[in-house]
């Protein structure tokens, strides 16, 4: 395949992705008036342009269709997160609900629930996760507490700045406001 193609679709990737980002609606109107190909511009050999349609590797209702299945992912994730909140006793090291979680073992139990493999502390989750703004992150998503250049705490953001997190011995998993500034939150690819 050669650098010609590989451009061709990569734009088809970005108009397929750009139903992820904010906007959703706006993003679902560009991808359909596109009539589900993507034009873009090859130069030919003899310095001549002409127009080329590539179909994009995925239609504007798959894109939809997933996005829609991630959603609904996420917030199956953030309701069974809830599920612990006041029943299972915070342990450092712990990572079942018999044993007691620490906060990453909470959160590593929660995905794994769901089929998905994360990494086992807070520090190599917030590496694995992909990096998001506040304004795209869904309840479902994780929500990582800094200290300066490290990681120190995660927990499972509920949405309207809520978090369930597995706090300390004496209060064991909470629901809570998140209540610093000092945040970033990621998502994993559903």
């Amino acid at each position: 395949m050669n650098s010609k193609n590989i451009m061709g679709y990569g734009v088809a990737a970005i108009v397929a992705l750009a139903a992820f980002m904010p906007g959703r609606a706006e993003a679902s109107a560009r991808t359909k008036s596109l009539n589900h190909s993507v034009a873009f511009y090859e130069r030919t050999a003899s310095r001549e342009h002409r127009m080329v349609i590539r179909e994009p590797a995925v239609s504007g209702n798959q894109v939809m269709a997933a996005y829609a299945r991630a959603v609904i992912l996420d917030h199956r994730i953030a309701t069974y997160a809830r599920a612990f909140v006041g029943r299972v006793r915070y342990v450092w090291g712990g990572d079942s609900p018999v044993t007691g979680f620490d906060c990453s073992g909470l959160t590593l139990w929660v995905y794994r629930h769901f089929g998905k493999v994360i990494p086992r502390t807070a520090e190599e989750q917030y590496r694995a996760f992909h990096q998001i703004a506040l304004a795209r992150a869904r309840p479902g998503d994780l929500v990582f507490f800094h200290w300066g250049p490290w990681v120190y705490h995660v927990g499972v953001y509920e949405g309207h700045g809520k978090v369930v997190a597995a706090a300390d011995e004496e209060e064991g998993i909470r629901y809570e406001s998140i209540w610093t500034r000092a945040v970033s939150f990621g998502t994993i690819t559903h």
